[in-house]
């Protein structure tokens, strides 16, 4: 399948979980994509306009109209604990918690027992009304003290005020659970992860300089937000780094460090990624990694100004994020772009090799912009020479079950994803993608070994059953999905 659930969920989270990054890791183009401060008030309708008999006991109880001193003094006479809901507007997985947890009964019986809840509104809008408006600067200051830059954010503090537990992402109502249950064990010691960042930059800015913790403090400013000091610091790094010798420049750390954000194709930097690929290769234990980062900063600079110039429809986006399969329900455009002209943009800096995988990724993706799905999969399958991720051949080879009738294709991208379940044979989606194009080839008894395994991985997913089951009657799989079973050729 094009991606698991489990995946699924954590890019749904991601795209709230790195608000704040959104300016830069927007360049990225289709990789990972927003925000603001903090706010002490719930930010629901308030229950105080409402009827006793209309109010939902069985959910959480969130206090309104006090102040945070009144709040924290409440939590102390009553001996709770407080819990802080950190949300955004925009936020998908913000609204999950509203609908999935927070209004489930077993969760409200606990939090309403146990603790005092505040709903906090993280970003601002013109809907916002007086109340939330009052409470502006204090969101500010909250935000800074327990670093919030991720929604949703959950922070639980002790009846006199200690933070003991800081975490990010959708909950299901049971994990929520558990992991308030844990909060009010006795013994429970915070440990900021910041606390080190901050030591640091202290001793930095009285000049002691520790390079050997500049990795640390270069991810620290950059989660953190504090683009000034980041700025700063990863060029400090790549100085330092230059002046060592090549087979002690690469670290597993300093690599990370310098590789969060796209790097321009004139810093130094980048070059490192550029001539050094077999290097960093081998101290990321990851073959492809170096590529990677060279082709994301070719990406930015290139492919995407190459994209808005040629692009000429008005309802197709080149940049952004797009999750799922819209194979079978939209109008497929055959518009093309000038290939000729970014082949030559490309290799007037860069060599054969490094030109032609670039090439070949944004022809790639133009076509499944604009869902030319054709000539996604005759040049998606090129891309197998070169290391590119597991889940973009596995979204390839789904996609090439879904709409392609062509034998000798179809076989291509079943070699393909038998090559990735080698690796990662745990990957249940993986297996469902490479069960299904087996049975599209006629190989059923090979296909339900495959599905089967897919399901034994995750019992609970409904769909992978019914698929296996699809098989074994010897039925067209995926119809709701649009999987088109036309004559194999």
């Amino acid at each position: 399948m094009l991606l698991d659930e489990g995946v699924l969920g954590k890019i749904s989270l991601n795209q709230c979980a790195d608000s704040k990054k959104n300016n830069v890791l927007m360049k990225y183009l289709i990789y990972f994509l927003a925000l603001t401060p903090v706010m002490l008030r719930a930010q629901t309708p308030s229950t105080s306009s409402l009827k006793p008999e209309s109010i939902d006991r069985s959910a959480i109880q969130w206090t309104e109209g006090l102040s945070w001193d009144q709040i924290k003094q409440k939590a102390l006479q009553e001996n709770k604990y407080i819990f802080i809901d950190c949300y955004a507007t925009w936020c998908g997985p913000c609204k999950l918690m509203d609908t999935e947890a927070f209004s489930n009964d077993s969760v409200g019986h606990f939090l309403n027992t146990h603790f005092i809840s505040i709903k906090v509104q993280m970003d601002k809008t013109s809907h916002d009304n007086e109340e939330i408006k009052r409470w502006y600067e204090n969101a500010a200051v909250i935000a800074k003290k327990y670093h919030v830059e991720e929604y949703p954010t959950f922070i639980f503090l002790s009846p006199g005020g200690a933070i003991v537990l800081k975490e990010v992402g959708y909950r299901k109502p049971a994990m929520f659970i558990e992991m308030a249950k844990g909060v009010i064990q006795p013994g429970n010691v915070y440990v900021d992860p910041y606390e080190e960042y901050e030591q640091l930059m202290t001793d930095y800015k009285n000049g002691k300089r520790n390079y050997e913790k500049y990795p640390l403090m270069v991810k620290t400013a950059y989660n953190l937000s504090d683009w000034d000091n980041w700025k700063m610091l990863l060029k400090e790094l790549s100085q330092y780094m230059a002046g060592l010798n090549r087979n002690e420049r690469y670290t597993k750390e300093r690599i990370e460090a310098c590789s969060q954000a796209p790097l321009g194709t004139s810093t130094r930097l980048f070059g490192f990624f550029y001539r050094d690929g077999k290097l960093i290769d081998k101290a990321m234990r990851e073959k492809g990694y170096a590529a990677r980062v060279v082709d994301m900063a070719i990406q930015n600079e290139i492919i995407m100004p190459f994209y808005n110039e040629q692009n000429k429809s008005k309802t197709i986006a080149m940049s952004g994020m797009y999750l799922g399969s819209f194979v079978g329900k939209l109008q497929t455009d055959s518009s093309e772009a000038d290939w000729s002209k970014l082949e030559k943009r490309i290799a007037a800096k860069f060599d054969k090799n490094t030109t032609r995988r670039n090439l070949i990724e944004a022809k790639v993706e133009w076509y499944d912009r604009h869902r030319n799905y054709d000539q996604l999969l005759k040049n998606a399958i090129k891309l197998k020479k070169w290391h590119i991720s597991d889940m973009k051949i596995n979204s390839h080879s789904w996609t090439a079950f879904l709409i392609s009738n062509d034998k000798k294709l179809l076989n291509e991208y079943a070699m393909w994803m038998k090559g990735l379940i080698k690796i990662m044979p745990n990957q249940g989606s993986y297996l469902d993608t490479y069960a299904n194009l087996l049975y599209k080839l006629g190989k059923r008894k090979e296909a339900i070994y495959w599905q089967q395994k897919a399901v034994e991985l995750a019992p609970e997913r409904r769909g992978r059953q019914k698929t296996l089951e699809d098989m074994k009657q010897g039925k067209q799989t995926y119809l709701d999905r649009g999987a088109i079973w036309s004559r194999i050729k």
